[in-house]
């Protein structure tokens, strides 16, 4: 692997001497300058002095974690915008969305990725940090194809609370006009909906260019075997049943789909 040309700076906050020395020396041998911080609050500290293009940071953390590092940084002015990638032992569900969420740039579980692995996903994070970081700035845009009033307003509050922009189509043709015509990042589809039902919206919503890889997560009342199979055989990327999934899991979903 050829050395960086321009000599960027990474700094890694973690507390393991171990690990720090063999990521450092892996970094450095490939020419990269790298800094190293044993805790959270040291991590800031080098920000501020060091200016560093990108973090890999630790979750678990001794004076200051992880999660609250990434607070601090976010909300600061002069800090916000450096790249920060999550390289953590934790790796349940709830914990990579909270780190996401948080605003990191990627999440990595340590046990899945070699030092190699890892300087890979490193340097594509790098090479692609400031279109990405320009797309977070974006809000979320979603289409809820829905026809029950009750959903359209638990779930437009919701997302209007997550700063999420939404349109709303309350039948299938016109949410299938609207996904043609306009621009989402995500599409929530009813499957009972008057004029075109949603298993016939799938279908066509995939055969549409543009709209063949956008994710579109499907809510049904119904939870017969042959419609959940039937929609996701269609190409939907979920399919939750409404009585038994929360808006709070559905923008959780959307913002693991989504990466921003």
């Amino acid at each position: 692997m050829p050395q960086t040309t321009h000599k960027r700076t990474i700094l890694i906050v973690e507390d393991e001497p171990f690990l720090c020395e063999m990521y450092k020396t892996k970094f450095e041998t490939l020419g990269y300058k790298v800094v190293t911080a044993e805790n959270g609050k040291e991590g800031i500290e080098l920000m501020r002095r060091e200016n560093p293009d990108l973090v890999l940071l630790d979750i678990i953390l001794p004076v200051m974690d992880g999660y609250t590092f990434l607070k601090v940084v976010r909300s600061d002015p002069e800090l916000k915008d450096r790249l920060i990638v999550i390289f953590s032992n934790l790796g349940q569900e709830e914990e990579i969305t909270k780190g996401m969420q948080l605003g990191a740039d990627d999440y990595l579980v340590k046990s899945d990725h070699t030092p190699t692995e890892l300087l890979k996903k490193v340097e594509s994070v790098l090479a692609k940090g400031k279109s990405d970081r320009a797309d977070a700035a974006k809000p979320i845009r979603v289409l809820l194809i829905e026809d029950t009033r009750e959903i359209i307003e638990i779930y437009t509050e919701r997302f209007k609370h997550e700063n999420f922009e939404c349109q709303v189509a309350e039948n299938g043709a016109w949410g299938l006009k609207v996904a043609q015509t306009d621009s989402f990042d995500v599409i929530l589809l009813d499957l009972m909906m008057p004029a075109l039902n949603g298993l016939e919206a799938l279908k066509t919503l995939r055969a549409t260019p543009k709209l063949k890889d956008i994710p579109i997560i499907v809510l049904s009342n119904s939870a017969e075997p042959h419609d959940i199979e039937e929609a996701q055989k269609l190409g939907a990327t979920d399919v939750f049943l409404k009585p038994r999934v929360t808006p709070s899991q559905i923008v959780n979903r959307i913002r693991e789909l989504v990466k921003r």
